[in-house]
């Protein structure tokens, strides 16, 4: 039976565009976004990254959750000046 040769793995470090990457500059300008939207898939798009991957950091960090929930305010309370202008307006 003949030894098999050794060899070092090869290691590929991420992509700065890997959707799975979701480092700080990009969540801040998710939680831009999804304030702007109210919408996650769109928000997510926006920056690059995947909707599972801005729901796992959800979970996974209390102050980002906190941060998301406060976008989602901003959204709603835009959504309904938005509305109310439309409803007295045309």
């Amino acid at each position: 039976m003949s030894s098999l040769p050794t060899t070092n793995p090869l290691i590929l470090s991420p992509s700065k565009d890997d959707p799975t990457i979701f480092p700080r500059e990009r969540q801040a300008a998710f939680l831009a976004a999804l304030a702007a939207t109210g919408n996650v898939r769109s928000a997510s798009a926006r920056v690059g990254v995947s909707h599972q991957t801005a729901y796992r950091a959800r979970l996974a960090s209390p102050g980002f959750r906190r941060a998301w929930d406060a976008a989602l305010l901003a959204a709603r309370a835009q959504a309904e000046e938005v509305l109310a202008g439309r409803a007295l307006e045309g």
